[in-house]
């Protein structure tokens, strides 16, 4: 929501500036009238104030240790960091020209125009509109912007303040439309006549036969053209970009047609052809985001799809619990899969191996001829229950839209349980804790997996006691924090504490007592949470 009335303050100040900014050069040069009430125009500059303050107070946040100096100092790099300092003086410079009587004041809202560019520039990026279309609106934009500026502003220099036209010779004096001079027609036509000028200097090399007749206007006209060049050589590179891309659909709808050639060559199967087809375009559509990347280096690009897959996993409940590192550990492991709308990702009958964590999209379970209610929810880990028990799956488990999951394989998914111990016993702990079913726990710690987690844990337990007999402390601190548990039992059911007793190490017995108070006041703090 908050994003959307982002949006929409956006496009609302776009269309406001658009406004103000094609309005500043015929008030100025025609002294024309605004078409709009007073009161929408108070409306309007208004809104450029709050947005100022908005970039303002934005700003400060981001900047925290401006926050430390001194009043002036702060409001001086305020100003540095405010990127539409420029609208602050376009807001003052309309009471400031009603004030002065100083129209040409009024010319600094030019600077508006940007936002109409911004304007533009948002809405290419919308998928729902066409891109093409889009850029080719803001090129044509800028260039009657350019044109419609400079005509204003040749009328200006050939009029006095009051748009009477000068005592001396300018560039309109000895033009006749008809049987009558421009300076004795109507606003239009001298508009029509100052754009006409505009465009035949900023096309050609500036001599028409309308042209700068004194000295004033030949330096202005030197300048402008001086200043068209890049403006025609910004927007030739557009024009180029706007012939030469193609939009994403295009890219995706050409391979697909290619495809499709082969399917029809081959003369694939209709239903095996149907499934080709949906994950080759999800693949090709996929592949086109990925180009964003292409130039960034490999050892990089691993650590983005790293830290995306640590931050899905830490959001599965499954994983509720553990340690950061097991998080990175697991997330170094998984691998991104896709799959079309209504393809089988898991058959009924067959045992789960891999851990899949749905992130985006929606499935659908079929068991019996029937349709169970869709999962939809993000990371969503699904045929859990086949993958720790090691029992075929109850059920058929297919996409009923576009989507994406993370995967990790079974023998990777146990490695990480086996390094991490306490993480391995959160996450039987929420295994437990999602089937609230006595007959599933007892399944569970008798399943392969269960044993196994078991194991570990009195293997680990035995190397504890065993680096306690031998009075080693340190091997006793590592193994404590490679996730040994104080609690656990070895072989012959004795915990690590009675065992130190035992043996009357008084610094491991410190040690370990410290480490049982710590953890029990962890519990009780968890559980006050909860």
């Amino acid at each position: 929501m908050l994003f959307a009335r982002n949006l929409i303050w956006f496009y609302l100040l776009g269309i406001f500036a658009t406004y103000s900014s094609v309005m500043a050069p015929l008030t100025c040069a025609f002294n024309a009238e605004e078409d709009l009430p007073y009161q929408i125009i108070i409306v309007m500059e208004f809104a450029f104030i709050v947005d100022i303050l908005r970039g303002w107070i934005y700003a400060y946040h981001d900047n925290q240790p401006i926050a430390n100096d001194r009043f002036l100092h702060w409001c001086y790099r305020i100003w540095l960091l405010n990127p539409r300092k420029l609208e602050l003086v376009a807001v003052a410079a309309v009471p400031l020209a009603n004030i002065l009587q100083w129209e040409y004041l009024r010319w600094i809202n030019i600077v508006r125009a940007m936002r109409g560019k911004e304007l533009l520039e948002k809405l290419e990026k919308v998928e729902s509109f066409n891109y093409a279309f889009i850029m080719f609106i803001k090129i044509m934009a800028i260039q009657l912007y350019c044109i419609h500026t400079t005509g204003c502003m040749f009328y200006q220099l050939a009029t006095d303040f009051e748009g009477l036209p000068q005592i001396y010779q300018t560039w309109m004096s000895d033009i006749q439309i008809g049987n009558q001079n421009l300076s004795g027609l109507g606003n239009v036509q001298k508009y029509i006549a100052s754009t006409y000028f505009a465009t035949v200097t900023l096309s050609t090399v500036g001599y028409g036969d309308i042209h700068a007749t004194n000295l004033t206007e030949m330096v202005a006209l030197a300048c402008l053209i001086i200043v068209s060049l890049t403006v025609w050589t910004y927007l030739g590179v557009q024009l180029a970009n706007l012939f030469g891309r193609r939009s994403k659909k295009q890219i995706v709808g050409e391979k697909m047609d290619n495809l499709e050639k082969y399917l029809k060559e081959a003369k694939i199967a209709e239903n095996l052809a149907e499934d080709i087809r949906g994950h080759m375009q999800m693949k090709y559509s996929d592949d086109f985001d990925r180009k964003i990347l292409e130039d960034v280096p490999a050892c990089l690009i691993a650590k983005i799809n790293k830290n995306f897959n640590e931050s899905i996993i830490r959001s599965v409940s499954l994983f509720n619990g553990c340690s950061p590192e097991f998080f990175k550990h697991l997330a170094s492991g998984a691998q991104q899969d896709f799959h079309p709308p209504g393809c089988t990702v898991l058959k009924e009958g067959n045992i789960v191996s891999q851990l899949h964590i749905l992130y985006k999209g929606g499935l659908e379970l079929l068991q019996g001829g029937t349709v169970h209610p869709p999962l939809t929810r993000p990371t969503t880990v699904f045929g859990l229950e086949s993958f720790v028990l090691n029992e075929p799956l109850p059920h058929t488990i297919r996409t009923y839209k576009a989507s994406k999951f993370l995967i990790i394989s079974k023998k990777y998914f146990m490695e990480c349980l086996h390094n991490y111990l306490e993480d391995g016993a959160s996450v039987m702990k929420n295994l437990s804790n999602v089937r609230r079913d006595p007959a599933f726990v007892e399944r569970l710690l008798q399943s392969v997996f269960g044993i196994q987690m078991q194991n570990d844990v009195i293997r680990k337990a035995s190397l504890l006691n065993h680096a306690i007999f031998f009075d080693d402390l340190e091997k006793v601190k590592k193994l404590i924090h490679w996730g040994v548990s104080v609690d656990s039992v070895d072989y012959n059911n004795i915990k690590p504490l009675d065992f130190a007793i035992n043996t009357g190490n008084t610094e491991i017995i410190k040690f370990l007592m410290s480490v049982v108070a710590e953890t029990n006041t962890t519990g009780i703090d968890q559980e006050h949470a909860d």
